[in-house]
């Protein structure tokens, strides 16, 4: 998942011994555990960086099951956390879903021959508002 404060990005963020990393970290975390801890088969949380752009915070909501409605409160009221506590928010949380599941292909696929992939995660994680399909780091587009 990812988050973007309106707040100078500095390069002793990219250095994970620096002092400034491990405190917003620590303050990202605290607050991601607040707002996360109560939803649904909720099993922790992490920081996994920051990055370029005001700053992006990336993190990772860990999870035995997705309640679309209570993920959606949670970011909710963890963009109201963080605003208060550290920066205001750009925009909104932005979720990602790694399904587990492997893409699978029976036969042989010819160059121009047409394929329809089809985005159907194994859990609920509500209403699905973009998909992005990649194959070895290359976006798969509609060539027509």
């Amino acid at each position: 998942m990812t988050v973007q404060l309106n707040k100078t990005f500095t390069e002793t963020l990219k250095n994970t011994t620096s002092a400034e990393y491990k405190n917003l970290k620590d303050i990202m975390t605290t607050l991601l555990n607040k707002e996360y801890g109560g939803i649904t088969g909720f099993i922790g949380v992490s920081v996994t960086g920051f990055r370029e752009g005001s700053i992006f915070t990336e993190f990772v909501v860990e999870t035995t099951e997705v309640n679309a409605e209570e993920f959606a409160e949670a970011n909710k009221e963890f963009s109201k956390a963080v605003t208060s506590t550290i920066a205001p928010v750009i925009g909104s949380v932005t979720a990602l879903y790694n399904s587990e599941d492997k893409l699978r292909i029976d036969g042989i696929i010819y160059n121009g021959n047409r394929m329809r992939l089809v985005c159907e995660p194994s859990i609920n994680v509500g209403q699905i508002s973009s998909v992005k399909w990649t194959f070895r780091g290359r976006e798969c587009t509609n060539a027509l």
